[in-house]
């Protein structure tokens, strides 16, 4: 509400009076039985009207311009010109990027045939420093772009190799992936579920006590049930008295119908 009222956009302006009845309308019985949040919609609603009421100012003068004589002909041609295109093709239309190749013939044959119009053409010129500022910007971006492209497809490579031709992976194991924005998440994921294993082999209970740790704040953010079982073995490693039934009861919190969860709750836990 607040960017349509003070943009002063005539446009923006009248589908925000056609669009909200129709939303009032359409989701009645929803939003009566939501009181609160309407109210506080209303109420945001009426403060964003009152910030934006400056834009209001500028939907008027460009209301009053219209009875100028140079603006009112140009917008008015430009008015007759889109119908005669519409009476044209009003069915087929002429499809997506064909907007220059249709209006251009037809405004030319338009001023041939009413000379006394006016057509507003704008000539923007921008300074030297803008052109070269655009330019090194678009440099800068295309380089920036493609470096971070071929680092993700070196990273989705390094990944892949670990993952499927691990006879072929050498160390450091996914050091591209781990230092790869994209793939760092994923990347980090397996290496540690990779280590809980390695360091449950070797009998590493400094590793394992490690990845509980960081495998308890991911199951935080992400809890995924995959985690919960790499926990369990961890547990079970740990605590073997115990036998990770502290896991198993944790991961059946978020996933109360797994059945492995279960079946492992009434083995172990009972």
């Amino acid at each position: 509400v607040y960017v349509v009222m003070a943009s002063g956009s005539r446009v923006g302006l009248l589908s925000l009076v056609l669009v909200v009845p129709l939303v009032l309308v359409s989701r009645y019985r929803q939003l009566v039985r939501q009181k609160n949040i309407l109210s506080i919609l209303l109420a945001v609603s009426c403060i964003s009207i009152y910030l934006g009421q400056t834009g209001i100012q500028q939907t008027i003068d460009k209301t009053s311009k219209l009875h100028d004589d140079s603006y009112s002909v140009a917008r008015l041609s430009l008015y007759a010109i889109g119908a005669e295109l519409l009476v044209e093709e009003p069915v087929k239309g002429y499809g997506i990027g064909n907007f220059r190749k249709a209006w251009n013939p037809q405004s030319s044959d338009y001023v041939i045939r009413h000379p006394e119009v006016e057509i507003k053409a704008v000539t923007i010129n921008l300074s030297q420093v803008a052109c070269r500022s655009i330019q090194i910007i678009a440099i800068i971006l295309a380089s920036s772009v493609t470096v971070f492209m071929v680092n993700t497809a070196r990273a989705q490579a390094d990944l892949y190799t670990f993952l499927y031709e691990p006879q072929k992976a050498k160390p450091p194991y996914l050091n591209v992936a781990l230092n790869n924005l994209y793939f760092k998440p994923y990347a980090e994921k397996i290496a540690m579920r990779s280590n809980l294993y390695a360091n449950i082999e070797s009998n590493d209970q400094q590793g394992v006590e490690d990845f509980v740790v960081w495998a308890k704040d991911y199951v935080n953010k992400n809890p995924e049930l995959k985690m919960y079982e790499d926990l369990i073995s961890a547990s079970v490693f740990l605590k073997p008295e115990g036998k990770g039934c502290d896991m198993i009861k944790e991961g059946l919190t978020m996933y109360a119908h797994n059945k492995p969860l279960q079946n492992a709750r009434d083995e172990k836990c009972n």
